[in-house]
């Protein structure tokens, strides 16, 4: 019995403390939660950021229509030079046309600069791709970082090629391919230089 006496007294005891304590906490002041500032809306990209044309004709970049560096789902005339972000459908100019981000087109210039990856069939004198490309560069100079497709002209250089070279000299560092030309470098290979043709697998 005196232990039931003993524990009813210890619960009233915790029962007060806990009345007392919330009695201090209400009397203190209270921090002033308040409520979070409205997120502004989601700001519009630029222009060449996010926009889209079907057309877009070029005089010499910046005088292009539509102004600004936009992407092209459908066709760029470009009659000296010009610059889109990404380019999808059929890219013809007379001299310069240049690619920002990436492609998937059929494209005709003199000189050709994809600055990323290309998905494309290049046709001009000078054909350049940042990064990846599949697909076919046919011209006098082909060059591009990584490569699954066809070079055709008379220098063809990439880093890592998958596929036929054909050309005067066709170099690469790495190669899963064929090489057919009067200078065929492969340099990771067990046979670096052969002329006439030249492979590794």
């Amino acid at each position: 019995m005196k232990k039931v006496w003993t524990m009813l007294a210890f619960c009233a005891a915790a029962v007060s403390a806990h009345a007392q304590a919330q009695v201090i906490y209400s009397n203190q002041p209270q921090p002033n939660y308040a409520p979070a500032p409205a997120v502004a809306p989601y700001a519009q990209p630029a222009v060449g950021q996010g926009y889209f044309t079907p057309f877009t004709l070029a005089f010499w970049y910046p005088v292009q229509l539509p102004p600004g560096v936009i992407s092209v789902n459908g066709i760029r005339l470009n009659l000296l030079y010009s610059e889109v972000s990404d380019m999808n459908g059929i890219d013809i100019g007379a001299l310069f046309s240049v690619v920002n981000g990436n492609t998937h087109s059929l494209q005709i210039a003199p000189i050709i600069w994809n600055k990323c990856d290309a998905y494309s069939l290049q046709i001009g004198a000078i054909e350049v791709v940042g990064n990846y490309c599949r697909g076919a560069q046919i011209g006098v100079i082909e060059s591009a970082r990584a490569m699954d497709g066809l070079q055709i002209g008379v220098f063809n250089q990439c880093d890592d090629f998958h596929g036929l070279q054909i050309g005067l000299v066709n170099t690469t560092r790495n190669c899963n391919g064929v090489q057919i030309g009067l200078v065929n470098v492969i340099e990771n290979s067990e046979l670096p230089f052969f002329p006439i043709l030249n492979c590794r697998f």
